[in-house]
């Protein structure tokens, strides 16, 4: 379903909730922080990434959107279409 929306959502305790749009001020911020980031990872196996790459937290199952996000090793993607 979310491959086809046309907003974001985060998908918790079996309900999918829409994400709001944020304020300039937010993305300013957000934009900083990835610049700060990549700046003090750069020498190590880390990468940035920005709010485009989705996040599952598996404790909680909680699908979100983080407005930044390191990642420092492999990338390490699930696919949760055969979990119904």
């Amino acid at each position: 379903m979310e491959q086809v929306a046309d907003y974001k959502s985060e998908y918790y305790a079996g309900e999918i909730y829409a994400l709001a749009g944020g304020t300039a001020d937010h993305s300013l911020i957000a934009g900083n922080c990835i610049h700060v980031f990549n700046e003090q990872l750069e020498s190590e196996p880390c990468r940035v990434f920005a709010s485009d790459m989705r996040l599952l937290v598996q404790p909680s199952g909680l699908y979100t959107y983080p407005d930044a996000m390191v990642i420092c090793g492999k990338i390490q993607f699930v696919d949760r279409r055969n979990d119904r």
